[in-house]
């Protein structure tokens, strides 16, 4: 399903981690963090509401993360998301659907590969387990460059972002974007920027990323 070059890039981005990341921290017991554990923070709906009632210069979004299991037997190597944000006011219209394959690199450096969907409408609202997915699984395409590399953290949260300008963007003026994520069992902080050439930020919150409340 994804390119064939994939697993280099897996090795450029180990290499430069290693060249420039800080050392790597395992859970507050010292203990090796689970794929699980991940999974589970990552899985859910969330809003960042509360953020926007008190900063109204963010939007109150809506979040969505649902297992793909149909994807996750077929692959058998980590797990599937279907990914979708809308807007509160509009929440049967998200303006973004993704498919993230999360896999475990190493014991302490996981990564979400981000996909985009064929015929994306048809997907708006769908739960992990309707069939429509069934007839994707040789239809995703990879965005090259747009992975979000993940080390667990000594208070229980995974944190990380994507690697330099390696992910294309052509959004307001912007030639490639940056992510920063940072997931917690409860919520969900993340900063996704756009930027030109020049470092100049084109698009994206200023102030800090969005919190995402996760729904019980």
């Amino acid at each position: 399903m994804a390119p064939g070059n994939r697993f280099f890039s897996v090795f450029l981005l180990l290499a430069a981690l290693m060249a420039s990341c800080k050392a790597v921290r395992t859970s507050s017991s010292g203990a090796v963090v689970s794929m699980e554990q991940l999974r589970s923070c990552m899985s859910g709906t969330f809003s960042s509401k509360q953020q926007s009632i008190d900063d109204p210069s963010y939007y109150h979004i809506v979040l969505r993360m649902e297992p793909v299991e149909f994807l996750n037997r077929r692959s058998g190597k980590g797990f599937f998301l279907y990914v979708e944000q809308a807007m509160s006011t509009s929440p049967s219209e998200p303006y973004r659907q993704r498919i993230y394959h999360v896999e475990q690199l190493s014991d302490t450096l996981f990564a979400s590969w981000i996909y985009l969907l064929p015929d994306v409408k048809r997907f708006a609202g769908k739960k992990g387990d309707d069939p429509l997915f069934q007839q994707i699984a040789d239809s995703l395409l990879i965005k090259e460059g747009c992975e979000v590399l993940l080390r667990p953290q000594s208070d229980g949260s995974f944190a990380g972002g994507t690697v330099g300008r390696n992910c294309a963007s052509d959004r307001s003026g912007a030639t490639w974007t940056s992510s920063e994520v940072t997931l917690y069992p409860d919520r969900m902080i993340s900063w996704d920027r756009g930027w030109n050439d020049a470092g100049e930020q084109k698009w994206g919150a200023v102030k800090g990323g969005y919190i995402f409340i996760k729904e019980p």
